[in-house]
């Protein structure tokens, strides 16, 4: 039988996140990116580079599983590979 990961729980500063989250004021985080095409940048060359790169980010691709009451925070799944 093969050997499984730790459960990965969120953290307590994700779980604040979570919690503030609530209701009508979303605490979602944003970015504005201002690239200069003039010296030559190749915007599709540069979109296709950073879809490349955060696939590599697992933390920005996580999602939560919640978990009966009583046992403890959320957790995210386990990666099979």
């Amino acid at each position: 039988m093969p050997t499984l990961p730790p459960i990965d729980r969120v953290s307590a500063d994700d779980l604040m996140s979570l919690a503030t989250e609530r209701g009508s004021s979303p605490m979602q985080v944003g970015a504005v990116l201002f690239l200069d095409t003039r010296a030559g940048l190749d915007t599709e060359v540069a979109l296709g580079v950073l879809a490349d790169r955060i696939r590599r980010v697992p933390r920005l691709r996580q999602s939560l599983i919640d978990v009966p009451i009583g046992c403890g925070r959320p957790i995210t799944p386990r990666r099979t590979s």
